[in-house]
């Protein structure tokens, strides 16, 4: 007996099969994620009662390795894909904290046929702009992320119809564990990529993989393929040697975490992992053999949160990796440079209004039309500019919340954080004047010293000029030390028994270390 999905896979065949023949998957991975038109995704399930099937799953798998999916028809853009498309509802608190029928789904397109792909991509999301009047925030998020050069989804905007009947205004939002990701970002689909399943801080819990079951392996599972991560949390946990910050940037694409958390803090992004132990992915690149961060989720940006330049977490402390950029004094001026680079010239340059106009008049009708929205035709007409006031949900209670102007609180922010940022001895308006460049040496041992001298830097210098004085003050050696990775050693082997100064220059600064030679 031939099903619903036997009928519709004969219809459509030939008409789909034009579509791939005339569209390459990369040029059509574009196409779904092309943020200048509305695109209009239709969901055909093949049962009524759906909505409590997926439901039904939600509550039986969502917090297991096995989460339950129901199969279903899709259209993307009168684009129909042959074999069904296994859907389910995902999130936390877009999913809990909103009551009605407008949740958020996750759709692996390959599941039931894994050749097929949908534009280029086999997993997606299609989220529910909860949290957000202005359906606005997460898009500017992410698009401020890549416009800064950070691996970050692509988004782009919806009419979503389910069953004929429309269901409201959606994002589309590239999921991370999907390989033309990991491809389009780092080059290989082929490393490790681990994601916070649950609310974690990070803490070193040994080596056992199965300690850690708040991180998920989202890659295939293969001996040693959680090495580097449990590594890597094991250095920032409990290691505390001179060379922390030369190991880390080893382990660890750091600099481009920090750019990370400089965005995190200026967008108020308050669900992420400094103020909330939640929200990434750690993908581990197999030809480096570093430790990438990859944000995600960030429907609860741009709230009136004022986060510090350096979030605490419960109980009025730092996450363990937090914790150690603020107390190493090199990991901590660079962050705070960072952040200034980013209120200074990312934050200046991107064209928020322009984006926001664009976007406001792309989907303006669909979500007047959408009268499953949490909020109403007011307080998106008003939240782009200026605040509004909405009722949440908010430890399962309706309360008041006041939610910022996307473009009042982008300019808020700039102006508060550079305060802040001064009161932490980081002045933004010196950033990039090598005059202001602070000493480097960060430490030299052992002392007493017999032969080698080891020389630690805060920062990946090459060559450093020096010289060695006695304790009476004479000039006893000159030279340049060669570096690599911040670090070098001197052969103090000839030099007589007695106390010395170790004096490094940059630029006008200098900076002075004492050690014996025995």
């Amino acid at each position: 007996m031939q099903t619903a999905f036997h009928k519709f896979i004969k219809i459509c065949r030939f008409p789909v099969l034009l579509i791939i023949l005339f569209c390459t998957d990369k040029v059509c991975a574009q196409r779904l994620f092309n943020d200048t038109v509305l695109h209009e995704i239709k969901i055909t399930f093949p049962t009524a009662n759906w909505y409590d099937t997926l439901a039904a799953y939600y509550d039986a798998t969502n917090n297991t390795d096995d989460k339950k999916t129901l199969n279903a028809f899709i259209e993307v853009d009168q684009v129909a894909l042959p074999a069904p498309v296994a859907i389910r509802f995902k999130g936390e608190y877009s999913y809990k904290g909103f009551p009605g029928p407008k949740k958020p789904f996750r759709l692996n397109v390959s599941k039931s046929d894994k050749e097929q792909q949908l534009n280029g991509t086999k997993k997606f999301n299609l989220h529910n702009l909860a949290g957000d009047p202005s359906f606005l925030r997460e898009y500017i998020a992410y698009d401020f992320m890549r416009y800064q050069g950070i691996p970050a989804s692509r988004t782009a905007f919806t009419r979503l119809y389910i069953n004929d009947i429309y269901w409201g205004c959606y994002l589309i939002v590239e999921e991370p564990e999907d390989n033309y990701f990991l491809e389009r970002n780092f080059g290989t689909k082929s490393g490790n990529l681990f994601e916070a399943d649950l609310t974690t801080d990070l803490h070193w819990k040994g080596h056992d993989p199965e300690a850690y079951t708040e991180l998920k392996l989202q890659t295939k599972d293969k001996d040693g393929a959680w090495d580097k991560l449990i590594s890597w949390m094991d250095l920032f946990n409990n290691y505390y040697q001179t060379d922390f910050q030369q190991q880390l940037y080893k382990t660890f694409e750091t600099e481009a975490y920090l750019k990370v958390l400089a965005t995190d803090v200026f967008t108020d992004n308050w669900d992420s992992y400094a103020a909330n132990g939640r929200n990434f992915f750690v993908y581990e690149h197999p030809e480096t053999t570093k430790l990438n961060w990859v944000p995600w989720d960030y429907n609860l940006s741009f709230w009136e949160k004022n986060l510090p330049p350096f979030p605490k977490y419960t109980n009025d402390r730092y996450q363990p990796l937090i914790w150690r950029i603020y107390d190493n004094p090199y990991l901590k001026r660079q962050y705070l440079e960072t952040l200034c680079r980013t209120i200074n010239y990312a934050a200046a340059d991107y064209p928020l209004e322009e984006r926001i106009t664009r976007q406001r008049a792309l989907i303006a009708d669909a979500v007047m039309a959408d009268s499953l929205k949490f909020y109403t035709n007011t307080d998106f007409n008003t939240n782009y500019q200026d605040a509004v006031t909405v009722t949440m949900q908010r430890g399962g209670v309706d309360k008041p919340v006041y939610l910022p102007g996307l473009i009042s609180h982008w300019k808020k922010r700039r102006n508060s954080l550079r305060k802040e940022l001064m009161a932490l001895g980081c002045n933004c308006d010196e950033v990039d004047n090598k005059e202001s460049e602070q000493p480097l040496v960060l430490a030299c041992y052992p002392s007493p010293a017999t032969n080698i001298l080891h020389i630690y830097t805060e920062s990946h210098l090459t060559a450093l000029r020096y010289a060695i004085y006695t304790i009476n003050g004479s000039l006893y050696t000159e030279g340049m030390l060669q570096l690599k990775d911040g670090s070098t050693v001197l052969n103090c082997s000839a030099y007589p028994a007695g106390m010395y100064y170790l004096v490094t220059y940059l630029h006008n600064k200098k900076s002075t270390n004492t050690f014996i030679k025995q």
